[in-house]
Order: structure tokens, then C-alpha cells, then sequence
């Protein structure tokens, strides 16, 4: 019954990405060859942000940023009552699918196909059956992990004509282990509808980079040392790895995890 428990629950994993790694600035804001980078840093989805852009208009977007992840919220937050995430979990017949919601949720079916379910957006009622989740004290019996299988599976929901379908009422849909990369991904957009071409979006650990960095050279991203005892960011590495143009995101279990009977159980 673990083996099943940790494969349904690997997909969610994600979510820790932020602990495993950490983005490497040479400095944040730079005046090289007349160029200067705007550094903007938040919270968003409980979580936090750094961006480090470059604008040749010099336009300080931080307002436009902040609206974008506002916007985010509002639609996929698990962690706001109204958002439409969650009026979509507590069954709101009213609720139906904005483009971000549906974009991400086709993208989450593409993945759970391809990976045979090991990714899975339902998996949540397990997550939080195991201490990872609401609950920080796992709450584990083989008779409630079984009762709890029943209403996890990404074949038993489904988006038809911008309405969720349920197979069952209780199915509870959490997107946080591909939603930070969709907003990484989304700000991107953003920065290049605007002809900005050198920036770094991070968000909870999913990385996004273009262009150069403001030294002038390939944005390096940092990979912790996935060691017992590595707690502190950035403090010890496994690997630097230049990112050109491209995305990144890790995921570790030396963090996170509880053990029972002496054994290490990972989210």
C-alpha cells in the first residue's frame, strides 16, 4: 500500500521545488554597458518570487506583475475560498473555467496520460492524509488510505464545456505542483509581448530564464546538495547549471518528510 501511496503522490512532489534549489545572482541590480535590471521579489501561492529583468524602455513593471500573479490567484489558489479552484472543489455549479484554469488543467491530463497517473492533480486528499498537507501529523491506516484511493485517479474528472465533471462530489483538484511553472511561464509571456528579451522568473523554485544576466553572461542556477541536514538554500550545492533561454525546476525529498517507525516517508 505504500508503493502506491508514494507513486500517486510523486506528481505533488513538485510542490517543494522551492527547497531544492536556488537561484545564483552575481548581484541584482547592474549599470554594465548602461543596462539596468529591475529586481522585484514577493509572495504569491504561498510562496515566494523573484524576477530580475532588463526593459531598454526602463519600465518599472511591478504593478503589471503583481496584477498578473493577482489574476493567477484569484483563478488556481487552493489557498483562497473564493478563488475558482476552490469553488470548483466545494461543487459551486456557477463555477466555470477561465482560460488559465483551462489551460493548466489540459496540460496536467497531458501529463497524467503520459505518465500513466504517476502525475496526478487529484492526489490531494492523500497528500493531506500523510502530513503533507493541511495536516502537518500523518493520519495513516490501511483502511482510510483505501477509502481515500477511491476518490483519487485523473480519469475520474474531466472539463466538459468549461464545466468540471466528478465522478465523485469529494474529489478535491490541486494544480501546485505545475501551477508555479505556468505562472513562470505566463510572466514570461508577458516580459517578451513587451520586446524584453533578458529576464529570470522564479517562482517557488520553478526557474524560467532568457537572454543574458546582468553581468552579461548566461543566467547560472544553483542545484542544493540533496543531503540530510542541507536546510539553508544556496548554503551548500550539488551542481551550478547555466540556463540559456530555457526553464528548470527540481524536486527532493531531504526536507520534507516524516518518520514512522524508521521509516522516511517523502512528499
Amino acid at each position: 500500500m505504500i508503493s502506491e501511496v508514494e507513486r500517486r503522490t510523486k506528481g505533488n512532489s513538485l510542490r517543494n521545488r522551492w527547497f531544492s534549489i536556488v537561484i545564483l545572482f552575481v548581484f541584482l541590480t547592474s549599470c554594465q554597458h548602461g543596462r539596468e535590471y529591475r529586481f522585484l521579489e514577493g509572495y504569491t501561492q504561498g510562496t515566494t518570487y523573484h524576477i530580475t529583468y532588463y526593459d531598454p524602455h526602463g519600465r518599472n513593471l511591478t504593478s503589471q506583475v503583481d496584477s498578473i500573479l493577482e489574476i493567477f490567484e484569484q483563478s488556481l489558489s487552493i489557498y483562497r475560498p473564493q478563488s475558482l479552484i476552490s469553488r470548483i472543489n466545494n461543487n459551486d455549479s456557477s463555477a466555470i473555467a477561465d482560460y488559465l484554469f483551462t489551460e493548466v488543467f489540459n496540460k496536467a491530463m497531458e501529463v497524467s496520460q503520459a505518465t500513466d497517473g504517476a502525475f496526478d492533480i487529484t492526489v490531494g486528499p492523500l497528500v493531506n492524509a500523510w502530513g503533507f498537507g493541511k495536516d502537518t501529523v500523518p493520519r495513516i491506516d490501511s483502511s482510510r488510505i483505501d477509502s481515500l484511493l477511491q476518490i483519487v485517479g485523473f480519469k475520474k474528472v474531466r472539463l466538459t464545456n468549461g464545466r468540471i465533471v466528478k465522478d465523485d462530489p469529494r474529489i478535491f483538484i490541486d494544480v501546485n505542483a505545475i501551477a508555479q511553472g505556468y505562472t513562470c511561464d505566463i510572466v514570461a509571456r508577458y516580459f517578451e509581448k513587451l520586446g524584453i528579451k533578458n529576464y529570470m522568473v522564479e517562482i517557488g523554485g520553478e526557474v524560467r530564464a532568457h537572454g543574458k544576466n546582468p553581468g552579461g553572461r548566461t543566467w547560472r542556477i544553483g542545484i542544493d546538495k540533496p543531503i540530510t541536514g542541507n536546510y539553508v538554500p544556496g548554503y551548500e550545492l550539488q551542481a551550478i547549471v547555466p540556463l540559456r533561454n530555457a526553464a528548470l525546476a527540481t524536486s527532493g525529498n531531504y526536507r520534507k518528510f516524516h518518520v514512522i517507525n524508521g521509516i522516511r516517508y517523502a512528499h
